[in-house]
């Protein structure tokens, strides 16, 4: 992504020509990148830079490696922070499972309910049903919302443009009822956000398309479950297993990860950069900034002026309750999902995904939008939010454990403003020779696209330092 890294024309290389392995080695060596952040698209963006020779360095503020996405302790288990989902198609993040031995496994459908109201209808996409006429779509809507849906039916198709909120497409073509009673809580559980933020094509690949040929909504949907994507997979292990694999990886490649060591600040130099630590500072040929878009903010101001709005993202709060399940009734939904305006967005049974709790235990994970409460607040929150997934009332007596973690909103790089944010960052940075930018909340909220990214990323500068021009990749 940043501008290339010239140097001499010959770069050094015996008679002016190609250069043999053994310069090609040294070269690398010789050249030194600095990745400041050790979360996965850190880690996977220095290995990357490493697997050629590049000498890296890998600085992080936090006591160990995986960033926002770290495992947490509860009740003497190990658990994930979060859904560590991988979505199909990113071949770079498959490469890199599979060269990290990082074993995926389908991730089964969800019963879902909403909060008070029952289980949703099975046969949709984010909530916009294929049939308004069904009973259980008609028990949620009413049948004034059935009726106001069956119009799309009536409606032109949309011939000219899109309308590419996803809000507005429902409300446009299916009505209030569709929108606020079955799209905004399922797309504020998947993706975090309300959906007149989200991109409708974005959540939903081929939908303005679909819908312009099939001349209605409803029979949009219809056609796209006809040709679904691959499943989602889950990593087998969880997400430690990944951070663990890279930090090995990382260790054989004498790659230098200093955690509890932050970077407090960036400078340009007449060649190459100068990384401030609380300690030391640290020539860099290139810095790769993999923080959060707070910490990255700071970081890039004395660069680049301003960066507020670049820098903006929505961010959630995640709590993770082990609970004591001796008497709590079993095969309810697995997620519930939440009505339009409230602070709840998620609540999930991961249980399934941890097969060392055991049958005394279940673990709940709740989802709720970033607030200042203290840790108790927010725990007394979100316990009294999944009494319809347990089928009991969570007294303190009953939490035998609870976790707190922030990170960034699932729907980042989804939402209509995002790319042009997005395309604005990586322009400020490219004009910058030796800078680049990795990370979820630029990327976008899946692990799978921050992975490709920093894959992405990492070639780019690795070729410019080797050979001092940029390979045409593609826009990420």
């Amino acid at each position: 992504m940043g501008a290339p890294l010239t140097g001499s024309s010959d770069h050094g290389w015996k008679d002016g020509g190609m250069p043999d392995s053994e310069d090609v080695v040294t070269h690398a060596r010789e050249r030194r990148v600095v990745v400041i952040g050790a979360g996965v698209a850190g880690l996977v963006a220095a290995w990357e830079c490493a697997r050629v020779g590049l000498t890296v360095t890998v600085l992080d503020a936090a006591d160990r490696s995986g960033g926002s996405l770290a495992p947490v302790e509860i009740d003497g288990l190990t658990l994930d922070a979060a859904h560590i989902d991988i979505a199909p198609g990113d071949p770079e993040a498959e490469a890199v499972l599979h060269l990290l031995g990082c074993d995926t496994v389908s991730v089964p459908d969800a019963r879902i309910a909403l909060a008070g109201g029952g289980p949703l209808p099975g046969d949709e996409l984010l909530g916009i049903p294929v049939n308004p006429w069904a009973p259980e779509v008609r028990r949620i809507i009413g049948w004034s919302g059935t009726w106001r849906a069956y119009l799309d039916r009536l409606r032109p198709p949309l011939t000219i443009g899109r309308e590419p909120r996803l809000g507005a497409l429902v409300r446009t073509r299916l009505g209030e009822r569709v929108a606020d009673r079955l799209v905004t809580p399922l797309a504020a559980a998947r993706w975090e956000t309300t959906p007149d933020d989200l991109d409708a094509d974005a959540v939903l690949p081929g939908i303005s398309t679909a819908l312009t040929r099939t001349g209605s909504l409803t029979g949009a949907v219809s056609q796209l479950q006809a040709h679904p994507e691959p499943a989602r997979r889950a990593l087998r292990s969880g997400f430690a297993s990944l951070v663990a694999a890279l930090d090995t990886h990382l260790r054989d490649l004498s790659v230098e990860v200093h955690t509890g060591r932050e970077a407090t600040g960036i400078t340009a130099r007449d060649e190459g950069w100068r990384v401030t630590t609380d300690d030391a500072d640290i020539h860099a040929d290139a810095v790769i900034i993999a923080t959060g878009a707070a910490d990255a903010g700071r970081l890039l101001e004395p660069v680049l002026g301003d960066v507020e709005a670049l820098v903006a993202v929505d961010e959630v709060d995640v709590v993770t309750l082990v609970v004591d399940a001796t008497d709590v009734a079993q095969g309810g939904p697995d997620v519930l999902v939440f009505p339009r305006g409230s602070e709840v967005y998620s609540a999930t049974d991961v249980t399934a995904r941890s097969p060392q709790v055991g049958p005394a235990r279940r673990v709940i994970r709740v989802v709720l939008a970033a607030s200042e409460r203290d840790d108790a607040a927010l725990a007394a929150v979100a316990a009294a939010s999944v009494t319809d997934l347990v089928g009991a009332s969570l007294t303190s007596s009953r939490v035998r454990g609870v976790a707190r973690s922030r990170r960034v909103a699932a729907g980042t790089g989804r939402r209509v403003a995002d790319s042009a944010r997005r395309e604005a960052t990586r322009a400020m940075i490219d004009a910058h020779e030796g800078l680049d930018i990795v990370g979820g909340w630029l990327a976008g909220g899946d692990v799978a696209d921050e992975i490709g990214d920093a894959v992405r990323t990492a070639e780019r500068v690795r070729h410019g330092l080797l050979w001092g021009r940029e390979p045409d990749l593609g826009t990420p």
